[in-house]
C-alpha cells in the first residue's frame, strides 16, 4: 500500500495538547489522525455527531486524568480491533 503525505494547519495550543494525550496514550499524531481516517472509513462517515445546533451549557464531572486515561485505553483498543480487519 502506497503512502501519500498530507499537510495541516492546527492552532498551537491544540496540536500540543494532542501532543500530550498522544503521549500518555503511547501512539503518535499520525497514529491518531490514521486511527480516525480508518474509522471514519469504517462508519462511511465522520465518527461522531456533527451538527448546527448550538451547544447547550453542560457541567461537567471532573475525571481524575487516570480514568479518562483508562477509558481512552479501552476505546483504542476497540477500535484497534476494527483496524486490523481493515488491514487484512
Amino acid at each position: 500500500m502506497s503512502k501519500v503525505k498530507i499537510n495541516i494547519n492546527l492552532n498551537r495550543e491544540d496540536k500540543e495538547k494532542m501532543e500530550e494525550i498522544c503521549e500518555k496514550l503511547g501512539i503518535t499524531m499520525t497514529g491518531a489522525i490514521n486511527m480516525f481516517v480508518k474509522k471514519m472509513i469504517v462508519e462511511e462517515g465522520i465518527p461522531f455527531e456533527v451538527s448546527t445546533k448550538k451547544a447547550e451549557k453542560v457541567e461537567f464531572v471532573s475525571f481524575t486524568d487516570e480514568a479518562v486515561e483508562q477509558s481512552m485505553l479501552k476505546m483504542i483498543k476497540k477500535h484497534n480491533k476494527v483496524f486490523e480487519e481493515l488491514a487484512k
